[in-house]
């Protein structure tokens, strides 16, 4: 690379020299050493140090000595090097009292904002209040902060259950919370009035828009796990502590107290006063924005229905102002009027009619404009999701009175859009029989379009839907069939796009070790997998798929039972009639022990437990004469478990007396034909729900990952029959 040109010598030197001083001399001060730790809004630091809502706010920083002390006890605290839970917990008091007045320097600090959270998920409820006390009057300025956010939205995550606990006239407080004067409620509530004002900004804002989502979903009583796709950032990293304690999966609500659902009810009313319709609509496909936006609407389509009629009527609703449909109930209510009232208007109208044509010609381009705002929104990449959200969340009229405007008669072109599709799966789950039944004929034409462009989970969803309301879909099955049997393959192998090639290479001479991840599938082969099992799960639809795996050759089934994502369709086959489970079953016959010790093949293998006792006792002694072979495997171990093996040796009987437990078990009754009590079945409910299934996964969905490590399998395989 060529160089500078420069002059040598002294004088050149000189010169530069002096050029140099008065250059640093006009340069500005340096920008306080703070600056360097901040990173402002933007995580590779180049957006503005300020912003609308207000510039930073510098709150000092930790000193060496205090750094590495909060550094040293998160470690302590993440690697739990305590002896009992007494001394944690002294630990933790200590850690409290040194960083009484350095709550808002650790919150804004890059290394120490994770003790903070720690401190958080693991302080008392005293210790909780002294923290939102402590952020009080500072919450606009920390919810925008790159680290300070996290730490805002994990106190308020857990201030929430002990707000729902202090409603109980009954409870007191095990611990210093019962010297402080005001409540968590009181708390939180100051909370929301201070963002409410700048609510507008702090929905757009990169770091504040988690967190006000965060604190929607609180006052709403919703579980915050339950919406994590809204919620939690990508980018965000686990602090490695347990999970929130209010949080349980399923949980519908949460037990808030009656002014959280206040402040919610304001909070939306906030953001229907702060936007306009134009800035609404900007909002919806702003890739910030929009997901605070999904979490106001789906709260706001929660609202009871008396609330939702009133905000109706004063045109206060934000799906109404997105769709342009919020006209609709004052048509309603006109046709509800006595023909008295009519003809009194009769001569009114006629009057004003041409007020009215004037009125009708300047509001007719803001309702084609609302209407082909919504209908270019089921394109947009952001917007679909809001579209998604809504049509998932919609009350049963509002769902309708949506669909029925913008994609009645319209599937088929929907359905063919890479974008829109999405929207039209999550329509498809709600539609009822005859408008499904209309869907079917709309969508039937397309399917060798979508097939061709690899479009498949809209025909799934379509199976599952036709499945749930007991719909004939036997011609639209065998469309999707036809389109697939064009080329020289198998079906079962055209549905998975997987050449036959694969399924005949020889296998690796170093297989991957259990622990090791497997390469993910492409999406598809996944969509025609999960596809191909939505046709097994109906009986009517089902003989194309089978006929298909039934005309394999032996070895390309035993590659497929191999194969990460064709072996979930040859298990979905064997949970099919006992007929087709047993044509499946002969051409394994003699292969077993090698399918026992693959991680995918094991799932087969106990899939086939359901067999006819004749093919179960010629597996079991397949089984048993591979012993060694299996003992040394770790599928082979869980097999050799799962089906009881060490019964078939020492006590036959025994082995035998399995499959009549399980059927009893099924029918209600214990080993010895006794009815089982409440209770019992109760308690086997939770143990299966427990468990999620069978110990190998057999008869778990597609979804779940195989080969993740021997501690997630061992966990798979904890049931024994």
């Amino acid at each position: 690379m060529p160089k500078e040109q420069r002059k040598r010598g002294r004088r050149a030197e000189k010169k530069r020299t002096k050029e140099r001083t008065a250059a640093d001399a006009a340069a500005p001060a340096d920008p306080p050493a703070f600056f360097e730790d901040y990173t402002g809004a933007g995580a590779d630091g180049d957006a503005d140090i300020t912003n609308e809502v207000g510039g930073p706010a510098f709150y000092g920083l930790l000193t060496e000595d205090e750094s590495e002390y909060f550094k040293r006890a998160d470690e302590l605290l993440e690697g739990d090097a305590f002896g009992d839970a007494e001394e944690r917990r002294l630990f933790l008091v200590n850690v409290f009292r040194e960083a009484a007045g350095k709550e808002l320097k650790l919150a804004h600090s890059q290394g120490c904002s994770r003790l903070l959270e720690r401190l958080v998920r693991e302080g008392a409820p005293a210790q909780l209040k002294g923290l939102m006390r402590a952020f009080s009057g500072h919450f606009i300025n920390a919810v925008q902060h790159r680290f300070a956010s996290h730490c805002c939205e994990t106190l308020f995550v857990h201030a929430a259950p002990i707000a729902t606990r202090e409603m109980d006239p009954d409870y007191v407080a095990t611990d210093d919370s019962a010297t402080e004067s005001a409540s968590m409620e009181s708390l939180f509530l100051s909370m929301v009035d201070e963002l409410r004002p700048q609510l507008k900004e702090l929905m757009v804002q990169r770091f504040a828009s988690h967190t006000v989502r965060t604190v929607l979903l609180i006052l709403a009583g919703r579980p915050v796990a339950s919406e994590s796709a809204l919620v939690a950032s990508r980018k965000k990293e686990g602090v490695g502590a347990a999970a929130p304690v209010h949080v349980e999966e399923g949980a519908a609500a949460m037990a808030v107290p009656e002014r959280f659902t206040e402040a919610g009810e304001a909070l939306l009313g906030a953001v229907n006063e702060q936007f306009g319709t134009e800035e609404l609509r900007a909002l919806a496909v702003h890739t910030i924005g929009s997901p605070a936006l999904q979490v106001v609407i789906q709260l706001e389509m929660a609202l009871p229905k008396k609330v939702r009629k009133q905000r109706r009527k004063a045109g206060l609703t934000l799906w109404g102002k997105l769709t342009g449909l919020a006209e609709e109930d004052e048509k309603k209510e006109k046709e509800k009027k006595s023909k008295k009232d009519i003809k009194k208007e009769e001569k009114e109208e006629k009057e004003e009619e041409k007020e009215e044509k004037d009125e009708e010609m300047t509001d007719a381009p803001a309702t084609n404009a609302a209407s082909g705002f919504f209908q270019n929104l089921l394109y947009d990449p952001v917007g679909s999701h809001l579209a998604e959200n809504m049509m998932r969340h919609a009350p049963k009229k509002e769902f309708y009175q949506i669909y029925d405007a913008f994609m009645k008669g319209r599937m088929g072109s929907l359905a063919r859009n890479e974008t829109a599709a999405f929207v039209v799966q999550r329509v498809l789950e709600r539609l009822d029989k005859p408008a499904l039944s209309a869907a079917l004929a709309d969508i039937g034409p397309q399917v060798p379009g979508l097939i061709e462009r690899s479009r498949v989970a809209v025909l799934k969803t379509l199976i599952d839907a036709c499945i749930t309301h007991s719909l004939d879909a036997s011609s639209f099955a065998d469309s999707i069939t036809a389109a697939y049997t064009g080329a020289d393959v198998p079906l079962v192998l055209a549905m998975l796009a997987l050449p036959p090639a694969v399924l005949t290479a020889p296998a690796p001479e170093k297989p991957l070790p259990p622990g090791h991840p497997a390469s993910k599938p492409s999406p598809q082969m996944l969509h025609g997998s999960l596809l191909a099992q939505s046709l097994l799960s109906h009986a009517s639809l089902a003989p194309a798929i089978l006929d298909s795996l039934h005309a394999l050759p032996a070895e390309s089934l035993i590659a497929l039972a191999k194969h990460s994502t064709g072996s979930h369709v040859v298990q979905a086959a064997l949970g099919t009639s006992p007929a087709a489970r047993r044509r499946l079953l002969h051409p394994l016959l003699g292969h077993f022990a090698e399918l026992a010790q693959h991680p995918v093949g094991s799932h087969i293998v106990d899939a086939a437990w359901a067999a006819p006792m004749n093919l179960r006792q010629q597996i079991a002694a397949e089984l048993a004469a591979a012993e060694p072979v299996l003992r040394e495997s770790f599928s082979g171990r869980a097999v050799w478990r799962n089906w009881g093996m060490d019964r078939y040796k020492t006590a036959r009987r025994l082995w035998y007396a399995l499959d009549k437990e399980e059927k009893d078990g099924r029918n209600g009754k214990d080993g010895k034909g006794r009815e089982k009590s409440a209770i019992e079945l109760a308690r086997e409910r939770h143990a299966a729900n427990a468990a999620k299934g069978r110990g190998t996964g057999a008869n778990g969905p597609l979804g779940k990952k195989r080969g993740a490590g021997e501690a997630v399998e061992a966990a798979k395989r904890q049931k024994v029959h």
